[in-house]
């Protein structure tokens, strides 16, 4: 009994016992989570009963990209999970415990077990309500599995910028990983940035060969390409503007990409959002921690103030409508509202650098936050900028998400180091 006793004290402290605490907190919520909500009904109809062959999976597909979408692999397997529901729990247990596991390797490489606490709570903090808005199946499919796929692609440029060696066989699954990726367009768009990222800094800081860089670009390249050509999306995108957008026809690109960043802030900061309330509040915490002065305090809570009685309080919301906050360049007043969202983000990332010291991870939460931000601004060039939902923030909130975890970090460090020096 006493090495049954030791054993398990060892196995409860250990680093790895938060993420195993959480793997399990998955896999048992996965057995309860419902699987005819919204789309998920209609695509497990597609091979239902006796339709469950290869000829009407593969017609489907077919039909699907010349009337709909370029998303075949991914809806390949979301009429497959559809069809087995007792698949779609199991998978995509293993696919959040994977995110988990390959945040750690990512962003704790000491193997903290604070850090490991730290990750594991995050996941609480996100609004995991996003994935359910399409349906569990509909929506985990679109999103969750193609942004675990990328953080797999990932995984060799960020330890590549961290100076780590990268396998072999991270080079080898990150090609695979980041083909399934690219099938969900919105993520290839970001993730070619974040490639040109990485090969800007591969080539002119530290000289090396970007050769993976070059790789990554040519794919989701080539995976663009295949979306632009698709004539589903091109059938698609005239169906939803007639569907849910009539006006977004006559739109010019400028007013897109207004409509793209408005919607993004009125979600973040002019509806209540109680995931950017969090993130706000640690940075205005991380400020006030690491300087100690008001002048820095109070500019790095004025993001926090400012989405609690615009949003929570409902004093904001009619500042955006359907066609935006109606910029127009010959009316200056109409200016007001883009620079009120222009100089919140602007005291975001000040304070940011007053909360993230170190230049290097400083310079990387800001690309992680670029990524983030134009992954949903994106949005505007998609006649259901609206009618998407918050689902489309996903990949916003998530590099929201390391960067608040980042800022606690470094929060905890600047409290213990004042702390021994009293």
């Amino acid at each position: 009994m006493s090495r049954f006793k030791t054993g398990a004290l060892k196995i409860c402290s250990s680093p790895s016992f938060p993420l195993l605490l959480l793997g399990l907190v998955f896999a048992i919520i996965h057995i309860f989570l419902p699987v005819t909500l919204a789309d998920d009904t209609w695509f497990a109809q597609i091979l239902a009963g006796d339709k469950a062959t290869f000829a009407n999976w593969s017609r489907f597909l077919y039909e699907r990209y010349e009337l709909w979408s370029s998303r075949i692999a991914i809806e390949g397997l979301l009429i497959l999970v559809a069809r087995f529901p007792w698949l779609w729990r199991v998978l995509d247990t293993f696919v959040c415990i994977a995110m988990t596991l390959l945040l750690s390797r990512l962003v704790n490489p000491e193997k903290s077990r604070e850090k490991n606490i730290l990750l594991c709570a995050l996941w609480f903090a996100f609004p995991v309500w996003l994935t359910w808005e399409a349906g569990f199946l509909a929506t985990t499919l679109n999103y969750t599995w193609p942004l675990a796929a990328a953080l797999l692609a990932l995984t060799p440029m960020v330890k590549q910028f961290q100076g780590r060696t990268v396998k072999a066989w991270e080079y080898a699954v990150a090609f695979p990983a980041l083909l399934f990726a690219c099938f969900q367009e919105l993520l290839c768009a970001t993730f070619l940035l974040a490639v040109l990222g990485s090969l800007v800094y591969r080539i002119f800081f530290e000289k090396k060969n970007p050769s993976f860089q070059i790789a990554c670009a040519l794919i989701c390249g080539g995976m663009l390409i295949f979306a632009l050509t698709c004539p589903g999306n091109d059938n698609r995108t005239l169906l939803e503007t007639a569907s849910w957008f009539p006006e977004y026809a006559d739109f010019s690109i400028f007013k897109k990409v207004e409509i793209g960043f408005s919607s993004m802030m009125k979600v973040m900061f002019l509806c209540p959002n109680s995931f950017v309330l969090i993130f706000c509040a640690v940075l205005a915490v991380a400020v006030w921690v690491k300087s100690a002065s008001w002048r820095r305090a109070i500019p790095a809570a004025f993001p926090f103030l400012y989405g609690f009685f615009r949003g929570v309080c409902g004093l904001g919301a009619d500042m955006v409508g359907e066609m935006g906050t109606g910029f127009t360049l010959s009316n200056p007043l109409t200016w007001l509202p883009d620079v009120i969202f222009v100089l919140l983000l602007a005291l975001i990332l000040l304070s940011m650098r007053v909360a993230i010291e170190d230049t290097k991870q400083y310079c990387l939460a800001f690309f992680l936050l670029f990524l983030g931000a134009a992954s949903r601004m994106a949005m505007g060039l998609s006649p259901t900028v609206w009618a998407s939902g918050n689902r489309s923030c996903i990949f916003l909130y998530l590099t929201m998400s390391v960067v608040m975890g980042m800022m606690v970090v470094e929060t905890v460090r600047a409290f213990e180091e004042k702390r021994k020096k009293k």
